[in-house]
């Protein structure tokens, strides 16, 4: 391969420079460079010369001048050496440098010239001459040394000697005279040989630097003809690696008919070995090499009618030129590309191409088009939506369905892409990205899409889109199939409407109940609150007509609170906000506490209750509260609906991982109509007529909460013989539980002694307790409670603000605090509190009416000590605050 040469370099440019010209033109870089390279090598010399001069000097003129014309001369000259000392410091710009040395030679040259003023003797003839030739010597110095740069080596003399001839001459005397003149004829010559040296430096500097240029401007051709071979060498060698690397085969034929270039591509190409193209054949020698090796032994198969005739008349040796390209298959059955261009001068390039794999897949696309018509045939006679779009996603075909569903014909969808007509600007570019994303990873793509007809009305589209591969696995089409899904896309949306709606009258229920629960128990704190401390005051007692009174006060009050918390939970039920915590709970103890709470009401009617449960149980998967509030529910309508001297008995069993509680009575009984009404809320079966206090709740409520605990409730009675209910729950696996005898511990509960009704504390020392609540009642409510503490001292604040001043100035040892107050509520002030280093650690207990479980765990979560609900016992309050205090004194 012939390569064209680079063009030559052109030759360098010479820098331009600054040639030493005359006297009185500007210097150039080197000739400024030299001098200053000649006055830093004399400096040092130059400097102790003259110190040695004016030590002399002093020396002469000592006792015959005045000392102070001699000290301020010696001041000058000192100051002048200094200057010629320090004027390189720094160095810096030649010529810069250059102009501060000029200025410190001719201050010199002042400090000497003022000799013949201050220091030259009036009446010393042989101090004269001394000083005379000194001067002149000085002169003839600066002349000689500093050659270099005339101007000053003469501004140097000519200010050092103009003193001297002055103060001769002026004298008159003849041998002042002659020296003078002396003087200046020795200056004169010095300054003529002065000019001779100058000259001659400046022609060596001008020498030298022709030098340099010369000898720069052969090191730039040398680098440039490096540059130029090395330029050279690269372009070779990476047009020879590309033409190694490329897909594609190429040789030249030259004009002597031989190969002169192939590469490795064209004979794995073609099937021709390199060490036979290496020998350069002629054309003639290729195409007989490649029909002696079978190269074309199917010639129907591997070339096309035109080329096999040329090829034949070529090995006849008829110059017949073969086409600038064709087609033609390999005896490998590579399929190939063959292009032709002449080259100037004679010869020829040749390359190919493999195009096996177009050429299969056009063979493939063909035979793909017919089945694709085939389907279509199928597809056309289906009530989906069809379409049938090329590998980039442009619509080759629709069915009927489609034209009737878009209104778009196949002539006008044909050619165009879905996102061109069927989307609009409310389509969902989500869903089409990730159907196309699908798509991309082999992978069916559905979805369902906002298409718009052609009259722009909008409907919805369910679109399930799949390729269809080749047998190389390339993607020939691809297949749309949907349908319109506008009318349950509708339905659904009202369906969401109608849930968002309910779930938003839900949280206004939930929002309802939690303010109603705490609009109803803050005034029945005030209620229960004074009954309790009226029926337990020592120091005004009540006559026991007015303790029977505040006791049915106390009373009403306590079931009113019981009906407000039953209807308040059934509702929470209801509203799908109550909040269950599933846990193991062992059977026998739950039962105990539930048969010692019962044990005045039964007392009360006479009814026998006692327990029978097996020696082994095991655990309940359940919540512990609320089960324990379905069995206290159970036994209160057990022993309030039984006959007089009945029995109650609570029995327990566990089948096929089930946990069996039941609680039978000897009670009337019900019949089959009852039985169907028993667990609708607020239906009591007639007994609203009767003396038993309810509201037929409990057993609806009881129902719900065994429904959420994955339990069931059911009711076994006749009339005449009794109810059984029977609760089921999951059993925990492996948990076993000893019963204990709730029979005996109800026993040993009922022959304790009964407690006192107040506690009796003792002194407290000097104990202050902060209450902060906006409720004026709930204020005079709790210091009425606690007044009866001796020497307990109670703050109150109304507000949170004034509140949290009293905490800080105050160190109280307890802090009562509300949670619904104006402005902040309770949680900001206990987070105030808890940030300031006087009440970071001081106990804080919650007083309020949220009292629902997720108000009470919300509460002791963000830092309450303990949380007490209202209505609020006073035995319970005064327990706790006696609890804190003493720990605190601890």
């Amino acid at each position: 391969m012939k390569t064209s040469a680079s063009p030559a370099a052109a030759p360098p440019q010479s820098p331009p420079t600054c040639q030493a010209g005359p006297a009185g033109a500007r210097p150039g870089p080197a000739l400024v460079a030299e001098r200053v390279r000649l006055y830093r090598g004399g400096k040092w010399s130059a400097i102790l010369g003259q110190t040695i001069m004016a030590a002399l000097v002093l020396w002469v003129v000592h006792g015959q001048v005045p000392a102070a014309a001699a000290w301020a001369w010696a001041a000058v000259v000192a100051a002048s050496l200094a200057a010629r000392a320090f004027c390189d410091a720094g160095r810096g710009e030649p010529a810069a440098e250059l102009r501060r040395t000029r200025a410190a030679v001719l201050a010199m040259g002042v400090a000497f010239g003022l000799t013949s003023v201050l220091v030259f003797p009036a009446a010393h003839y042989q101090s004269q001459v001394f000083l005379a030739f000194m001067i002149a010597g000085l002169a003839a110095g600066s002349l000689t040394l500093t050659s270099f740069d005339l101007r000053v080596a003469l501004a140097y003399a000519l200010i050092v000697l103009a003193p001297l001839v002055v103060r001769l001459v002026a004298g008159g005397e003849p041998q002042a005279m002659g020296v003078g003149a002396a003087a200046g004829m020795f200056v004169v010559f010095l300054a003529m040989n002065g000019l001779r040296a100058q000259r001659n430096m400046r022609e060596t500097v001008a020498v030298r630097e022709a030098d340099a240029r010369r000898t720069e401007s052969l090191m730039e051709s040398q680098r440039r003809l490096e540059h130029t071979t090395a330029e050279l060498k690269r372009a070779s060698e990476e047009l020879r690696l590309t033409f190694e690397h490329m897909d594609q085969g190429i040789f030249s034929l030259g004009p002597d008919g031989r190969t002169t270039f192939f590469n490795r591509r064209m004979c794995e190409l073609t099937g021709l070995p390199e060490s036979f193209m290496a020998t350069r054949p002629t054309g003639v020698e290729i195409t007989r090499y490649q029909y002696e090796h079978g190269h074309f032994g199917d010639e129907q198969k591997l070339l096309e009618a035109g080329i096999r005739d040329r090829l034949r008349q070529w090995l006849a040796g008829v110059p017949v030129p073969l086409p600038a390209q064709y087609f033609r298959r390999t005896h490998l059955g590579t399929v190939l590309d063959v292009k032709t261009a002449p080259l100037p001068g004679g010869g020829f390039v040749r390359t190919f191409d493999d195009v096996t794999a177009l050429v299969d897949t056009n063979t493939r696309l063909q035979h793909s088009e017919a089945q694709a018509r085939k389907l279509a045939l199928v597809a056309s006679h289906t009530d989906d939506a069809v379409l049938i779009t090329d590998p980039e996603r442009r619509i080759e075909w629709v069915n009927e369905s489609f034209t009737r569903l878009t209104g778009y014909t196949l002539a006008e969808a044909a050619g165009r892409r879905t996102s061109e007509f069927l989307r609009g600007p409310q389509t969902d570019s989500d869903t089409v990205a990730r159907i196309d994303e699908a798509l991309r990873l082999g992978m069916k793509g559905a979805g369902e899409i906002l298409h718009y007809r052609k009259d722009g009305s909008a409907y919805w589209f369910a679109l399930e889109t799949r390729a269809v591969p080749g047998e190389d696995g390339r993607v020939l089409h691809y297949i749309g199939i949907g349908r319109d899904v506008t009318a349950r896309r509708e339905s659904e949306q009202a369906l969401r409407a109608a849930r968002d709606e309910a779930e938003r009258a839900s949280r206004a229920k939930s929002e309802f109940l939690s303010s109603m629960s705490h609009e109803l128990r803050t005034p029945m704190n005030a209620i229960l609150g004074f009954a309790q401390l009226l029926e337990g005051d020592r120091r005004e007692p009540l006559s026991a007509r007015q303790r029977e009174q505040v006791r049915q006060i106390r009373e009403a009050g306590a079931h009113l609170l019981e009906l407000i918390n039953d209807v308040l939970d059934l509702a929470r039920v209801e509203a799908g906000r109550e909040v269950i915590v599933i846990e193991p709970v062992a059977l026998a103890p739950l039962v105990d506490e539930c048969l010692v709470l019962m044990r005045p009401l039964a007392e009360e009617r006479g009814i026998d209750v006692a327990a029978e449960l097996p020696a082994l149980l095991p655990r309940a998967s359940a919540d512990r509260m609320r089960l324990k509030q379905v069995l206290l529910n159970l036994l209160a309508n057990a022993i309030k609906y039984n006959q007089p001297r009945g029995r109650v008995r609570v029995r327990a069993a566990a089948t096929a991982g089930r946990l069996d509680l039941t609680v039978a009575d000897t009670g009337p009984g019900l019949d089959a109509q009852a039985r169907e009404r028993l667990f609708t809320a607020f239906e009591r079966l007639g007994a609203e007529h009767g003396p038993v206090e309810g509201a037929g709740i409990g057993l609806a409520l009881s129902r719900r909460l065994l429904a959420l605990m994955q339990g069931t409730i059911e009711v076994a009675s006749e009339p005449g013989r009794g109810s059984t209910f029977t609760v089921s729950l999951p059993a925990e696996e492996d948990a076993l539980d000893g019963a204990a005898q709730p029979a005996a511990a109800l026993d040993a509960e009922a022959a304790a002694p009964p407690q006192a009704p107040e506690t009796v504390w003792p002194p407290a020392a000097g104990n202050t307790v902060l209450y902060i609540e906006d409720n004026t009642v709930n204020v005079v409510l709790m210091q009425s409670m606690l007044e009866s503490v001796p020497g307990l001292r109670l703050l109150v604040a109304e507000r949170p603000e004034p509140g949290l001043e009293l905490a800080w100035q105050n160190r109280p040892d307890l802090i009562l605090l509300d949670i619904q107050l104006p402005g902040i509520d309770g949680y900001e002030v206990l987070r105030r509190l808890r940030a300031d280093d006087r009440t970071r650690h001081t106990p804080v207990i919650a007083i309020s009416a949220n009292a629902m479980r997720g108000d009470i765990e919300r509460g002791l979560a963000a830092g309450f000590d303990d949380y007490l609900t209202k209505p609020l016992d006073v035995a319970a309050l005064r327990a706790m605050v006696r609890q804190r205090l003493q720990a605190v004194g601890s």
